[in-house]
C-alpha cells in the first residue's frame, strides 16, 4: 500500500497531505487530525461539509483543513451542500417555472 494511503499518517494542516497541502489522512479509527474537520471520499472526489445531511455517515479516506485544500485538490461538494460563502442571508435561487401544460379556455 503506498504511504500516503496509510491510516495513522497525519501532518499538521499547513503540511502537504495525500491530496496537497491542508490534506491528511484519518488517524487510527478515522478519526480527524486536529484542525481538519472536512471529510473527502477519494474514489468519488467528493467533500462533506459539516453541516451536511450525510456528514455523520460519511467514513473519511481523507480529512481536508479548508473547503479551499479540497477544492484545489479536485473534489467537490456533495450535492445539495451549501458552498463556502453562501450563509442564512443570501437570497434563496429563483424557484423553477413549472412545465406543465396550463389549461386552454377549451378545456
Amino acid at each position: 500500500m503506498p504511504r500516503s494511503l496509510r491510516v495513522g499518517c497525519t501532518k499538521a494542516a499547513g503540511a502537504d497531505g495525500p491530496h496537497g497541502k491542508g490534506s491528511a489522512n484519518p488517524l487510527e479509527g478515522g478519526a480527524a487530525p486536529d484542525g481538519f474537520t472536512i471529510k473527502g471520499n477519494a474514489g468519488s472526489m467528493i467533500y462533506h461539509l459539516p453541516d451536511s445531511a450525510s456528514y455523520d455517515n460519511t467514513i473519511a479516506e481523507v480529512w481536508f483543513a479548508s473547503e479551499a485544500a479540497a477544492k484545489k485538490a479536485g473534489f467537490r461538494a456533495r450535492r445539495g451542500t451549501q458552498q463556502e460563502g453562501a450563509g442564512a442571508g443570501d437570497e434563496a435561487a429563483p424557484a423553477r417555472k413549472s412545465r406543465a401544460k396550463k389549461p386552454s379556455a377549451d378545456e
